[in-house]
């Protein structure tokens, strides 16, 4: 079985960018990154943005240890066997070319389009398997 993290990320007021992303893994795969994580975090959550503006947990340290730590955490995924994945939708440009858009429309737009990358990577992941001329 594959699971999936997502979050969302956009701009302070939600007028620039806007982003889904996930990572997808075994559980073995989610176990490997979950003791170099703990290690490195102490146990504290994680929070990206947080730790990048000096907020939270992170609102102690400085700017150095916070940019390293976001370093690290960056290194732990890109270097362990979890597959990622990103939509981004230009705020900007979506109400110039495709005013009267809905509301959410940017969150369900990059939503779908994640959820449906990895649906599609869990079938090459597991294809499937022919039994008496039916897939299953």
């Amino acid at each position: 079985m594959l699971t999936v993290f997502g979050d969302e990320s956009y701009d302070e007021k939600k007028q620039r960018v806007y982003a889904v992303s996930g990572l997808s893994g075994t559980q073995q795969e989610w176990d490997d990154i979950s003791v170099k994580w703990i290690q490195q975090t102490g146990g504290v959550p994680f929070h990206a943005a947080d730790c990048e503006a000096g907020r939270g947990d992170y609102k102690g340290n400085s700017p150095e240890k916070n940019k390293k730590l976001l370093i690290d955490m960056t290194k732990i995924i890109a270097n362990s066997k979890v597959m990622g994945y990103a939509a981004v939708l230009d705020l900007v440009a979506q109400r110039k070319y495709f005013p009267g858009r809905l509301k959410n429309y940017a969150y369900y737009f990059c939503f779908s389009s994640v959820v449906q990358h990895f649906a599609e990577l869990s079938g090459l992941y597991f294809p499937s398997e022919k039994k008496s001329g039916i897939y299953i």
